[in-house]
């Protein structure tokens, strides 16, 4: 009987990074949400519940440097923040919808 891997050993690097870019509480929802066109910061704010002002900020600089997500400033007052997905974001939207449908 051969023993059992410990941690990631084995593992596909896409598992992991998957993880470590979309895991967490928020991220999916997240993702979720700016894929169906509810991608305005305050919008995004009222409609996942329970996430406060700055988690949603720190998870969307997160998305964006990881290059998830773009972030579009609208020159006008008052400045209008609206977010997209980028190819690579949009990428994931195929396991994102899956596991929507998971229990």
């Amino acid at each position: 009987m051969k023993p059992r891997r410990k941690g990631n050993a084995g593992m596909p690097h896409a598992v992991p990074h998957f993880f470590n870019t979309v895991g967490g509480k928020w991220k999916m929802s997240i993702l979720y949400f700016i894929s169906k066109d509810i991608n305005h910061f305050n919008i995004l704010l009222k409609t996942i519940p329970s996430i406060n002002r700055q988690v949603l900020l720190t998870q969307l600089k997160e998305l964006e440097q990881d290059q998830i997500i773009k972030k579009t400033i609208l020159p006008q007052t008052p400045e209008k923040v609206f977010f997209q997905l980028t190819e690579q974001g949009k990428d994931l939207l195929p396991i994102i919808m899956m596991m929507q449908h998971w229990d």
